[in-house]
């Protein structure tokens, strides 16, 4: 489903002409690098990660979003 939904957007957004124009181009190109760097980063931590460990980072990072949420409705 997810694959359908994002080639039916790729699509659309293409006949749209919005993928067409030269700062959406650069921003992607820029993206790319970034991109790299951090699907080879992950990929090296996930594969040297023991399930544990896996689990206390996912534990770790539902912390931090709840504290954030919970700083950001008592603002």
């Amino acid at each position: 489903m997810i694959a359908i939904d994002g080639g039916f957007r790729l699509g659309l957004f293409l006949f749209a002409g919005l993928l067409l124009d030269q700062k959406i181009q650069i921003a992607y190109a820029l993206g790319l690098v970034p991109m790299a760097i951090g699907l080879y980063t992950g990929n090296k931590v996930h594969l040297d990660m023991t399930s544990g460990g896996m689990l206390r980072v996912v534990g770790a990072l539902l912390v931090l979003s709840g504290a954030m949420l919970f700083l950001k409705v008592a603002a």
